[in-house]
């Protein structure tokens, strides 16, 4: 799926696991997925609709963004 993704001009990276996931929207929504790391197929998600939650959560974002490496450049499994 990220191969995709690049292949159609998505700039995508690659960083250490936090144990979540993190999709921003716009300025104003975004949303929280956790998994259980038994069972992937169980998350709990969680949506916020808030503009300061979501500046936070940007934030958070760019600090693991720019500490990424470029898909590109790690070596296909």
């Amino acid at each position: 799926m990220l191969l995709s993704w690049e292949k159609n001009g998505a700039n995508v990276r690659h960083g250490k696991p936090l144990g979540w996931h993190l999709f921003l929207f716009d300025d104003t929504i975004s949303c929280i997925q956790m998994y259980d790391p038994k069972d992937k197929m169980k998350r709990l998600s969680v949506r916020f609709v808030h503009q300061g939650i979501n500046q936070q959560l940007q934030d958070i974002f760019n600090k693991h963004w720019k500490e990424a490496t470029l898909l590109a450049t790690l070596p296909l499994l």
